[in-house]
């Protein structure tokens, strides 16, 4: 069975859900690739945390250039946080592009100063920078033939950051944090009142299979741009995607109520998800 999450125990455990996520996808890969991995995403959970620490946008801001100084150090200089210090040498040996880490920033910044993103446009944007950057990060590392990754990369990252917002729907909106477009939930006849006060409507439901649908569909098409010659290198991100079409396909399976639960696979579960996923490399 899967374990369905209250509100109370959601906000305890949103973090350690996608670390869980994480660690499942790197079981099964290889121990060098793994460690760099793995030091990417510890250096993207730190930015990530400006969201969590504090809603005042000048404490925010003020910390957000602090990590603009910090990557700048990270590429002509000492910088100061462990996180950005482990992958100093990984930035030197794989020859890792500035711009891909300053856009995670630019997708806090977007975050900042745009209470509610207006279009589809303008969030699939937000998802590229916070996400598609560190995917694209992710598979420099972990080396390919093909250019084309870097496309598979690039969507992989937005399609995981559109099921992560579906799946963290109700934790967001209690944290007063709501990020789908305006114009969807106008074209469904939500009020944004409604989903900040967690009402599971007719109306909201069919915003939130829209997104369920949507985010499945992503997830499919980005795993089909990837080349069959890096399959192999590339296990990490596709064993987090089957985690995530596993999740969706669960929470459908649950009504949608992702209001009032975050529903969450079992670690077993996961397990023989990555399991599956090496199998058809």
């Amino acid at each position: 069975m899967e374990h369905a999450l209250t509100p109370h125990e959601t906000s305890l455990s949103g973090a350690a859900g996608l670390a869980s996520d994480w660690h499942a996808s790197l079981l099964f890969v290889s121990g060098s690739r793994r460690d760099d991995i793995r030091a990417l995403l510890s250096l993207s959970e730190e930015i990530h945390r400006l969201s969590a620490r504090t809603h005042e946008p000048a404490v925010r801001q003020q910390q957000l250039d602090w990590w603009r100084a910090e990557f700048a150090q990270l590429f002509g200089g000492t910088p100061s946080h462990p996180a950005v210090k482990a992958i100093q040498p990984l930035v030197a040996r794989c020859s890792l592009p500035n711009e891909l880490f300053t856009e995670m920033l630019d997708g806090l910044q977007m975050e900042m100063q745009v209470p509610r993103f207006p279009d589809f446009k303008t969030l699939q944007l937000y998802c590229y920078r916070v996400s598609g950057s560190l995917h694209a990060l992710i598979s420099e590392v972990s080396t390919y033939r093909e250019r084309a990754t870097l496309k598979f990369a690039h969507e992989l990252g937005i399609a995981i950051r559109l099921s992560e917002i579906i799946e963290n729907l109700g934790h967001d909106v209690r944290q007063g944090r709501l990020l789908l477009p305006v114009e969807e939930l106008q074209a469904f006849g939500v009020a944004a009142r409604e989903l900040l006060a967690c009402e599971e409507s007719k109306n909201v439901l069919r915003l939130i299979e829209f997104n369920l649908a949507r985010a499945e569909t992503r997830l499919r098409a980005a795993l089909a741009l990837l080349p069959s010659e890096d399959r192999g290198t590339q296990r990490f991100g596709r064993t987090l995607a089957s985690i995530h079409l596993a999740t969706l396909a669960e929470i459908r399976r649950d009504g949608g109520r992702v209001l009032s639960h975050r529903l969450t696979l079992t670690p077993l579960r996961k397990w023989w998800i990555a399991v599956r996923t090496g199998w058809q490399a």
